[in-house]
């Protein structure tokens, strides 16, 4: 739930700051992904797991760990494409959790 919490608010924050694309998703990078990333192990869905680990070493680049220092290395190293699919992923695996709930949502009501 807390994994689910920090994407949430990442999503937001990608949705409400006002700033280039680049400096959003190091503001989400250091603040809330980085925390999904240390909750990722704890997720029960392989797929979702296996994306926040696809999302974390991307982010990390060649460096070891997530931390914030190689996030911001790494994301200031990305070409503007770059940044801007790392974005829309984060915007697409938050739509596709959130759709994979609501139909679970609508089943159970019309069950």
């Amino acid at each position: 739930m807390a994994c689910w919490e920090q994407l949430h608010e990442a999503v937001l924050e990608l949705a409400t700051r006002c700033a280039t694309p680049r400096q959003r998703l190091l503001g989400v990078a250091e603040r809330q992904m980085l925390v999904v990333a240390e909750l990722g192990s704890q997720v029960n869905d392989p797929e979702l797991r296996d994306w926040i680990g696809r999302l974390v070493r991307r982010l990390q680049g060649s460096y070891n760990e997530p931390t914030r220092s190689a996030v911001f290395a790494t994301v200031n190293a990305m070409s503007d494409e770059d940044v801007d699919a790392i974005l829309l992923d984060i915007v697409a695996i938050y739509d596709e959790v959130t759709r994979a709930e609501l139909i679970e949502r609508m089943r159970a009501v019309a069950a």
